[in-house]
């Protein structure tokens, strides 16, 4: 019998790890992990992470609108509450205003003498508080004692 023939080929080692064996043309052994792939994987670490940040921010300021648009109904229950009020006592003033200055109604001249010193008194009440004020501002214009 003859002779195996010698093979030139390169040796194909079973352990991938084995440096004596056959090398990939990269020049790297096939175990040792790529920095593309760690690099794509920290990038999509990043990404999930933005898109859970995003995700919370959005929430939390939905649930604010969603106080705000609450607090805001009441308010404008409140305010419906207290125009009507202002309409029934603009009413009832401009009523009692109107009977004051109506010659025929009785004891309108007593009415009209008491809403004059009224507002005579509310005048000066207002005149008073002005001048207090000026001399609160402006001390040196109190007379030399």
């Amino acid at each position: 019998m003859s002779e195996p023939r010698a093979n030139s080929a390169p040796k194909i080692a079973a352990d991938p790890n084995d440096v004596a064996g056959y090398r990939r043309p990269g020049g790297r052994p096939r175990g040792e992990g790529s920095g593309s792939g760690r690099g794509m994987n920290a990038l999509l670490v990043v990404l999930i992470a933005g898109l859970a940040g995003a995700g919370w921010f959005i929430a939390t300021q939905h649930q604010q609108l969603a106080k705000a648009e609450a607090s805001l109904t009441q308010a404008d229950r409140r305010l419906a509450v207290l125009e009507e009020r202002l309409q029934e006592v603009l009413g009832r003033h401009l009523r009692v205003v109107a009977l004051l200055r109506h010659p025929n109604t009785p004891g309108a001249a007593m009415a009209a003498s008491i809403w004059f010193r009224y507002e005579r008194a509310v005048a000066s009440c207002s005149d008073r508080a002005r001048t207090s004020r000026n001399f609160v501002r402006a001390p040196e214009r109190l007379p030399a004692s």
